[in-house]
């Protein structure tokens, strides 16, 4: 394929090559994976999205971040999968240049605006546990929605600098990325210019995104698991119950999000860190509805009196029906 290339010697284009060492034999399949993986988390996170939106039980600061996360899951695995699935099932490898970097720039925007929310979880958390006196009033629903808004705009604001040095280097080719989306540091390598600047930034962002939210959430549980230590055991329960739910997720989504380090690491397959960049990308979105679906009682509760509700109203129609 000939490299497109404006009159200022820019590219016109980029050719997404996906895993380069996956035969064309499994083109299919990596497309019906793709598919079912995509369905699976928009329903999962749709369902959790109408689980807390109708039931009023649920109408809580930590739910209304629940439901913020699983919004954002739906944008954020948007972002990536669609492209992904149509590489593989219409073998549409181009990518327009403004095209790549606006998808480059909003799969850095979501999933700043995760670690950002599971931050603003891990301090409700904090709050209902180690100052429950003081709770109702520092996460009433004004402040719930403030945090949530602050979130959100951070998340926007933090890869635009990144994403802005990126898209102002030369590309004068080539313009083949090793990768099955616009990812940051995949592309950064086909600029012609010095990209150490432009690497050290992304550090920077990287570790706005990751290290330092993480840091932050270690550091509140320590002290969230010091003060349920302290509580009688008869509530100790409810008060971890609460808590193991968001845990998991933050472990499944910066377990996946260090897989940054790997392009930083030698010897390590093109196909793997696709691979690893990909899981980054999937697994929070496709495992947070599911994780607060089993291991959160509130919204265990709430599913089983939905079905509940459900089955009674199917009776009294057939009562309705046999007695007519």
């Amino acid at each position: 394929m000939a490299v497109s290339i404006n009159i200022n010697g820019s590219l016109k284009e980029f050719v997404l090559l996906g895993f380069p060492g996956l035969g064309e034999e499994y083109y299919k399949v990596i497309f019906a994976a793709a598919l079912l993986v995509y369905v699976i988390a928009l329903c999962g996170n749709l369902i959790l999205l109408s689980i807390i939106t109708f039931d009023k039980r649920l109408h809580s600061p930590m739910y209304f971040l629940v439901c913020n996360l699983s919004f954002a899951d739906i944008i954020y695995i948007s972002t990536s999968l669609p492209k992904l699935m149509s590489r593989y099932l219409l073998d549409d490898k181009v990518i327009s240049y403004n095209g790549c970097f606006t998808q480059m720039y909003f799969f850095l925007c979501l999933s700043s605006l995760e670690s950002y929310i599971l931050v603003a979880m891990a301090f409700d958390r904090f709050l209902a546990i180690c100052q429950p006196l003081r709770y109702p009033t520092l996460m009433n629903g004004r402040n719930s929605i403030l945090l949530a808004v602050f979130g959100w705009t951070l998340g926007f604001i933090t890869p635009i600098k990144s994403v802005s040095l990126t898209q102002s280097m030369d590309f004068c080719g080539p313009n083949k990325i090793y990768h099955c989306i616009c990812d940051y540091s995949a592309v950064i390598k086909l600029a012609c210019n010095d990209i150490s600047g432009i690497s050290t930034q992304g550090l920077v962002t990287a570790l706005s995104i990751i290290i330092i939210p993480f840091t932050f959430i270690v550091f509140t549980y320590i002290n969230i698991g010091l003060a349920v230590a302290k509580i009688k055991s008869s509530g100790r329960a409810k008060a971890l119950s609460t808590c193991v739910a968001h845990l998991l997720v933050v472990v499944f989504f910066y377990s996946s999000a260090f897989v940054f380090i790997s392009y930083r690491i030698q010897n390590v397959s093109t196909d793997l860190r696709i691979l690893g960049s990909l899981q980054y990308a999937v697994l929070p979105p496709l495992l947070n509805p599911f994780i607060y679906s089993f291991r959160n009682k509130d919204i265990r509760d709430a599913i089983k009196r939905k079905l509940k509700g459900n089955l009674i109203e199917k009776h009294q129609i057939e009562v309705t029906v046999i007695r007519n």
